[in-house]
């Protein structure tokens, strides 16, 4: 059914109409009650018949009811002046009790001060804007709010991993209203708004196509749209003609559009194939059925159109308002006054000159108390407005919605209603039944793609002369295209092909980076990096210094000072001053110490003779520092503000290209024009220590980083799943083995590997000799 049969049925089938009772029965007392709706539009239609057959209904049921409503019709003709226009005559005029409407959040928010300055309530079942609530008491939601579903489209770009969205709205209080609890739970699911999309009520043609044509140049492909149903329908007829209705897109409406989809014309319905919503989830009940029953007939007789088709969720709301408001009057019943003007005059010049109402308030009292089960479900008010109930999640398939879950504050997404059943909240893709994605899809989109067609992903890679092993190149001659090679670069193809989908890409310059390149917060403020691929740290290599075998006092190296002190002063003591009885004593004693003390010295001098003695030409970073020696590092690196912060000053830091350049440098030395120690990440001072075998050790500690990573531009979705990919192939060995692959063969053993003899103390051979003893004693 399109809004023209929709028309044709309120006109011909309205009974009663609207502005019924007028003249009083004895014995009943009337309320009077003023009903604001924009007469030409899909909601305001549907407001106004459905309040009829609610005023009708009620007082078919209930006919020993002492009080009755009287309801007053006023069209506001969409606009917010003729609004306020009613609404001002329904309380200086008619003197009503209690206002249904207006119709749109804008209007609704121009007109509730007057309902809360004359203290009569303003009941509207359609202005769904959060900012509405709690801006004064008189004012009452009887719709649920709009922001009730944004966690339902939140779990939604959750399930499926969308890390980015567009939302589109309309530039009113009904699309701004909105907008900051979206973007809220958007952001409680790690999904960042890449773009907010603003279209004006009466946007024209030209508009709506220059900013599709805008968001087709994103990479976004997510969309949220909240727009009324007019507009809303003009914005899917050119993303279709725009070719934004293809493979790779996904399009969510909120529940103004999807309760409305039933009045769309055939050619929005087609161009809104494979579109998700939400709406208010409806319990299915024998009432409703009997009302969509009596619905679809009047809709048969004007159309002869035989598709059952859902009643609008406004519809619902708004006939269980007028039930709501009814209860409230017939409990209120004899306790009614008649208004009574305020201090001001009512033929006073200014025009809000208004009256207070003693009715209004004890309305208000009891309609907030109201509590029963209606059309739409549980009818019961909680801070003025509907409480919240599950949302229906529908497909747009053929001419229809198709439900394909159910998302619900305590269960999450789920493929049916389950009450009364503990369950905790789950937002798995298994949750949901088969979805039709735009193009006829039944793989969900990915949520981003590149924004020209055919274009690849640029990776930026530089030339550079040193530490090849890990990414090397070269310019082809003819072509000069990129050749890469090295550890990183079959990384980097591993992982890309990892992904769940095909990304183009291709070696130059420069929408992501691949490198040696190394996690840091101030690189992260400009790029945002994946996971770590290969471990990072940093720390410093020295030159070793070896011990001359041939030294002429290397025979004294096996004892210290002390020892040879100790000996010699035993030796002449045993020689003049011991005599008599002891000399015996002493002397076996002496030959025992002796003989123990050869064996050590001759084991001592036997290994230095056999393996050279190493030693660091640097042992302390400080003692680098305190001494003002130059040191070295990669060029380009963040190793020179990672220097300066360890107390290095700038002007002793040299930087160097290449592994040729750092031994050139560290083997002249700093007095010579080169650097005493060389510090880079721990992958590059591997390679120095391979090439250069036995020549230089690593000293002091090792500083942790952030690793090695590949970095892409800000807010790009495809990190994510790099990120993912890594992880993969860490798991299963891949990287690793790569790295082993890629490794050199001939690996140094190192010179920490080689025995390094020390000299016997004079307290070491103290508890040497004691050990002895002690064993012989035993």
């Amino acid at each position: 059914m399109n809004f023209l049969s929709l028309q044709l049925l309120i006109a011909l089938l309205l009974l009663p109409s609207l502005g019924i009772e007028q003249n009083s029965t004895d014995g009943i007392i009337h309320f009077q009650v003023g009903v604001v709706l924009d007469l030409n539009s899909p909601v305001g239609l549907i407001g106004q018949k459905c309040l009829s057959m609610a005023h009708s209904d009620f007082y078919s049921f209930h006919r020993n009811y002492t009080t009755k409503l009287v309801l007053h019709l006023w069209d506001s003709k969409e606009t917010v002046i003729d609004a306020a226009d009613g609404v001002l005559d329904f309380l200086q005029n008619v003197k009503v009790d209690a206002i249904i409407g207006p119709q749109k959040s804008t209007q609704a928010n121009f007109v509730m001060d007057l309902g809360d300055r004359a203290r009569v309530p303003i009941i509207s079942f359609s202005a769904t804007s959060p900012s509405l609530i709690p801006r004064t008491p008189y004012f009452v939601q009887t719709a649920q709010s709009d922001a009730d579903q944004v966690e339902a489209i939140a779990s939604i770009v959750e399930t499926f991993r969308w890390n980015q969205v567009v939302i589109i709205y309309e530039d009113t209080e009904y699309g701004n209203g909105i907008i900051p609890y979206l973007s809220n739970a958007l952001q409680d699911v790690n999904t960042r708004v890449s773009y907010r999309s603003a279209f004006p009520k009466s946007a024209t043609d030209d508009f709506i196509c220059k900013e599709l044509r805008n968001m087709m140049t994103m990479q976004t492909r997510v969309f949220v749209v909240h727009m009324s149903q007019r507009l809303g329908a003009r914005l899917f007829l050119k993303s279709k003609e725009l070719g934004m209705m293809n493979n790779g897109y996904a399009w969510i409406v909120t529940s103004g559009l999807t309760d409305l989809f039933n009045l769309m014309d055939l050619d929005v319905v087609e161009a809104m194939q494979g579109v998700l919503g939400v709406k208010p989830l409806i319990p299915k009940h024998k009432a409703l059925d009997s009302f969509a029953t009596r619905w679809n007939t009047m809709s048969l007789q004007v159309n002869g159109n035989i598709e059952q088709t859902e009643v609008s969720i406004f519809g619902l709301w708004a006939y269980d308002t007028l039930w709501a408001l009814a209860m409230a009057a017939e409990k209120v019943g004899n306790k009614k006054l008649n208004a009574i003007k305020n201090a001001v005059d009512s033929n006073s010049k200014f025009p809000f000159s208004l009256g207070m109402s003693n009715t209004g308030p004890k309305l208000l009292k009891e309609i907030l108390r109201t509590r029963f089960q209606g059309l739409a479900g549980l009818f019961h008010l909680a801070n003025g407005q509907l409480e919240q109930t599950p949302y229906q999640i529908v497909n747009v398939v053929g001419k229809s919605e198709r439900e394909v879950g159910i998302w619900s504050p305590s269960r999450g997404i789920s493929k049916e209603v389950i009450l009364n059943v503990p369950s905790s909240y789950s937002i798995s893709k298994e949750n949901f039944r088969s979805i039709i994605w735009p193009g006829g899809s039944v793989i969900a989109p990915k949520g981003w793609e590149f924004p020209v067609n055919g274009k690849k992903l640029r990776i930026g890679v530089s030339k550079k002369s040193g530490f090849n092993e890990f990414l090397k190149v070269v310019n082809d001659p003819q072509t000069n295209a990129a050749e890469v090679s090295g550890n990183f670069k079959e990384v980097f193809d591993s992982v890309m092909a990892a992904l769940p989908y095909a990304v183009p890409y291709e070696y130059e310059k420069y929408d992501a980076a691949l490198g040696d390149i190394t996690i840091t917060a101030n690189r992260s403020i400009y790029v945002d990096f994946t996971l770590p691929h290969a471990a990072g740290g940093v720390a410093s290599v020295v030159p070793i210094k070896y011990e001359d075998a041939n030294d002429k006092w290397t025979f004294s190296q096996p004892l210290t000072k002390e020892l040879w002190l100790m000996s010699a002063t035993f030796y002449i003591f045993t020689g003049q001053g011991i005599e008599g009885n002891l000399i015996c004593l002493v002397l076996v004693t002496w030959a025992f110490v002796a003989s123990l003390l050869i064996s050590t010295y001759t084991a001592s001098l036997s290994s230095r003779l056999t393996v050279q003695r190493l030693q660091p030409a640097v042992t302390d970073v400080m003692k680098l520092i305190r001494s003002g020696d130059y040191i070295g590092c990669q060029e380009g690196s963040f190793l020179i503000d990672f220097l300066k912060g360890l107390g290095f000053e700038e002007s002793k830091i040299k930087t160097y290209k290449s592994t040729d350049d750092c031994d050139e440098a560290l083997t002249k030395g700093s007095s010579n024009g080169g650097i005493s120690a060389y510090f880079d990440v721990l992958p590059h001072i591997n390679i120095l220590l391979t090439e250069f075998c036995g020549k230089y050790m690593i000293v002091g500690p090792t500083y942790r980083t952030g690793g090695f990573a590949f970095a892409f531009p800000k807010g790009l979705p495809l990190v994510a799943d790099v990120s993912r990919a890594i992880i993969q192939l860490t798991e299963n060995g891949t990287i690793v083995e790569i790295g082993q692959l890629n490794s050199s063969n001939s690996a140094c053993a190192g010179p920490e590997s080689a025995i390094t003899p020390s000299s016997m103390t004079l307290q070491s051979f103290q508890i040497y000799c004691r050990g002895t003893v002690g064993s012989i004693s035993e």
